[in-house]
């Protein structure tokens, strides 16, 4: 199952709260789970209207005033809940992508980063229960709408900063941002560091089929319906897609005539090329050209290996090939922002392959080791999906 998220109006924790409520998390088992996080507070939850529309406001009720916290004191924190092991895993990430934002704004290191607003009892609740309920309505991935970026003044333990906060700016670094529909903060540092943590990509709409739709609402009102909509759906059928193999024998090229025309079918847009070795008449060793492309390409890909090889024949058969999903998401990563090519089958990640050439382009650049950008890639993949 996925969970579009629409967020015309930005992203807070209070708002994904309501949302996973009101899209019918299972509200004995999230509260059991999310009390076992050693902290003093309670959750109000209301079913309330903006602009006409229905959905949940989630207010995180605890004694006042806060202590400001560390990292380290967060993660003490989470650690000694009961939460599953890929929702504690999940929620630190976001607090140390959280340190990391706010260390660069001050100048300073992660671990003497004193945390005000997003160290607060329901900043922890937000993040905790937002990725806890992701979790247990069992959603294989989130995809999310860009996000708007926020324009105006709001008020800090550090006095008036412009919007985009500092912290919620540096944390959309490389997300997809649009004009806000209105002056005010509608991405609140907590609502970045989810939506980083948990949204696999970012599109305008989803395809598949709708399941249930939910609304959760922030606390302030404005002239369109302050509210983060939530669509889960399935995924349709399997792709299937209408091929053509084109294969011929070859034993009287070169290794460097077959090496050119294997690239060149590769550059025209073939779907996939390959080579297999054969034993021919009169025991001469040989190879097949196999050449996978559309139908409606296969006159040219004919014309390229007729002319590339001089084969006097081609076989031709019509194929079908079923298909994962792939797509390709950008990563923040030490080496900056690199590719990886995600392929999923159902909804399930089933492949992530860092890019190549990004890969070997960072190398070079950083003077570092191919192998070591590579597991840079897949450690962070690891820490943002735990999968």
């Amino acid at each position: 199952m996925r969970l579009y998220l629409d967020c015309f109006m930005g992203i807070s924790g209070d708002m994904m709260l309501g949302l996973l409520l009101d899209l019918g998390v299972r509200e004995e088992e999230f509260l059991n789970l999310l009390n076992t996080l050693p902290l003093e507070f309670s959750l109000d939850v209301k079913t309330v209207q903006k602009n006409g529309l229905s959905g949940k406001k989630v207010s995180v009720l605890y004694p006042k005033p806060h202590q400001h916290r560390h990292l380290n004191d967060i993660y003490e924190i989470i650690e000694k809940s009961s939460l599953p092991i890929e929702v504690k895993n999940k929620s630190k990430y976001a607090f140390k992508l959280l340190a990391e934002a706010e260390a660069k704004i001050h100048g300073t290191t992660m671990d003497k980063v004193h945390f005000h607003e997003v160290g607060a009892v329901d900043a922890i609740v937000d993040i905790c229960g937002s990725i806890l309920g992701v979790y247990l309505l069992e959603v294989d991935t989130v995809i999310a709408s860009p996000l708007p970026l926020s324009r105006g003044f709001v008020n800090s333990a550090h006095g008036p900063i412009p919007l985009p906060a500092p912290a919620t700016l540096e944390l959309l670094s490389g997300i997809p941002v649009v004009p806000a529909p209105v002056a005010g903060e509608l991405v609140t540092p907590t609502g970045a560091a989810l939506y980083r943590v948990l949204v696999a990509k970012t599109e305008n709409a989803p395809s598949g089929t709708i399941i249930k739709t939910g609304y959760g609402a922030g606390s302030k009102d404005f002239i369109y319906p302050n509210m983060l909509r939530g669509i889960l759906f399935t995924e349709n059928s399997v792709k299937k897609s209408n091929l053509v193999l084109l294969e011929t024998n070859i034993d009287h090229l070169s290794s460097e005539a077959l090496g050119y025309s294997f690239n060149r079918l590769f550059r025209e847009g073939a779907l996939d090329v390959f080579i297999t070795p054969i034993q021919m008449k009169k025991s001469r060793p040989g190879v097949i050209l196999s050449v996978l492309c559309p139908e409606s390409e296969e006159e040219k890909f004919a014309a390229i290996i007729f002319s590339e090889t001089g084969s006097l024949g081609i076989r031709r058969q019509k194929i079908e090939r079923y298909e994962a999903e792939r797509e390709i998401i950008k990563l923040n990563t030490r080496y900056g922002l690199l590719p990886v090519k995600i392929g999923r089958f159902r909804g399930k990640v089933i492949s992530v392959h860092p890019e190549f050439d990004a890969c070997q382009v960072a190398a070079q650049k950083y003077n570092v080791s191919f192998r070591e950008v590579y597991e840079e890639v897949m450690a962070v993949w690891q820490a943002k999906f735990g999968v």
